[in-house]
């Protein structure tokens, strides 16, 4: 199924709903969908496969280009070979990329890349696992998001959804980030902290979110909360809204129940003075921050706490004066860790063979991948010794290791090979939409008048003057 070249405004409840669908392109399309008193959804895709969405304006009051799998056709359904690029995105009440709430089937082989995001009452990045849906080998790349109430939110919960058919937690896993930058992170007077949490049963079970790797990422966040919101407790919830969460000890990133998380040349600010702490881990394992700059509050007591958790690490990081950052340990210990690998040619679409080389700056490092689908380890999955040839559709993860340090976190990159799937070229550099009787750049996206507080956040650039990296089309 092809759909091209149409433009939808007066939708309903969905612009366009797609559930246990195959082979389908979307291009070139408009859905303006985010007139609240009229519409909702822009974009589900529902328990589908091999599906490509570019170089679309997708809007929404509700959720924007939402992934999901639910009980509908009276069976569960996974979703694996989806791509969404070149698009521009926004979510007046909710989230604009996002995984759930409904998530039975699981998610594989899913990529989001080069995209712009204009707003999200919840999370701009939102990856939800709700109903036992197991998420893993997912990428993102070349994102940039403005009026996001919550630049990344991560979490596994439990809805038990249908109750009539049992099943276990789910997992969110082998997850790349890399090329975000987050700026002016707030929507309807909301500011939530970007989050990684796991699950726990209340007693004895937690259920990591693990090996997440994060490499250029700038997340950012209104600030103004004072030092004595350092001690503020999330509540653990089944919820899979960043609000439900309260009020955050942390202005930049809050880990609780996760394992193997890498953050690599990665960046936290705020637009107004913030006195909590840039960063705080909690019951985690393997946590490496390298490169690592952030923001510092005037009266902030500390930068970054680690508590319960078991082999941190930050090395090469400072707060944007350069001044070393401030590290509070509670029942934690530190470790050298290995960081994660890096592959070249990188990741992207592609139409010949690649012979992809896996490094790591670790000396003397080994490295271990796979290519079907299973997590590597240092005992398991093929050694490195030579070239990987990719000349088809290929998630490729690899761990590397070294004697005396704990592993990396495993890194993933996916292979796009379209085949006979049309690719037209990129939108104009901006698009015209219209969001609650007025008319708006997505390019130029601000909130709304009835917020003159709000200043605007100076877009603030990784890796020197030439920017991010955009991944490369072959």
């Amino acid at each position: 199924m092809t759909i091209t070249d149409i433009t939808v405004t007066r939708a309903g409840h969905f612009a366009i709903l797609a559930n246990g669908c195959s082979n389908v392109v979307v291009a070139n399309a408009k859905i303006l969908n985010a007139e609240s008193i009229n519409h909702r959804d822009a974009f589900n895709l529902i328990s589908s496969s091999s599906v490509v969405v570019t170089n679309c304006v997708i809007q929404g009051s509700d959720d924007a280009m939402v992934l999901k799998s639910d009980f509908a056709l009276g069976q569960k359904i996974n979703s694996q070979n989806i791509h969404i690029m070149n698009c521009q995105i926004l979510s007046t009440e909710n989230n604009a990329l996002q995984f759930g709430s409904e998530t039975i089937g699981d998610f594989h082989d899913i990529t989001w890349a080069h995209l712009q995001i204009g707003g999200a009452g919840k999370a701009g990045i939102g990856i939800t696992s709700n109903d036992g849906s197991i998420i893993d080998g997912v990428t993102y790349d070349d994102i940039t998001m403005s009026n996001c109430a919550c630049p990344i939110f991560i979490k596994l919960s439990n809805q038990d959804r249908p109750s009539s058919d049992p099943h276990p937690v789910g997992r969110i896993r082998n997850i790349s980030i890399n090329n975000v930058i987050a700026t002016h992170s707030t929507l309807f007077n909301r500011t939530n902290t970007s989050t990684i949490n796991g699950w726990f049963d209340g007693t004895n079970t937690i259920i990591p979110i693990e090996n997440i790797t994060f490499n250029k990422v700038s997340v950012s966040n209104i600030g103004s909360q004072p030092a004595s919101a350092a001690t503020n407790d999330p509540p653990r919830t089944e919820s899979w809204q960043p609000q439900s969460f309260g009020k955050w000890p942390s202005y930049g990133w809050y880990l609780r129940y996760a394992r193997n998380i890498s953050f690599t040349n990665c960046q936290a600010h705020f637009d107004i003075n913030d006195d909590r702490p840039t960063v705080v881990v909690e019951s985690c394992t393997n946590v490496l921050f390298d490169t690592f700059k952030a923001d510092v509050g005037g009266a902030s007591p500390y930068d970054m706490r680690f508590t319960n958790t078991l082999n941190f690490q930050v090395t090469n990081s400072a707060s944007t004066s350069n001044a070393s950052l401030r590290l509070l340990v509670t029942n934690a210990t530190s470790a050298s860790i290995v960081s994660p690998p890096y592959f070249n040619p990188a990741d992207g679409i592609y139409a010949g063979t690649q012979s992809v080389i896996i490094a790591c700056s670790a000396t003397d490092a080994a490295i271990r991948y796979t290519t079907d689908g299973s997590t590597p380890t240092s005992t398991s999955g093929t050694l490195f010794s030579g070239p990987v040839l990719i000349s088809s559709e290929t998630v490729l993860l690899a761990v590397a290791y070294r004697g005396g340090m704990v592993d990396s976190s495993v890194n993933t990159a996916i292979y796009y090979y379209p085949g006979t799937f049309p690719l037209p070229p990129p939108p104009p550099a901006a698009a015209i939409v219209r969001l609650r009787g007025r008319i708006y750049s997505v390019h130029a996206l601000r909130c709304p008048r009835r917020y003159p507080e709000r200043r605007q956040h100076q877009r603030r650039t990784l890796g020197g003057a030439a920017g991010h990296r955009r991944r490369a089309i072959h």
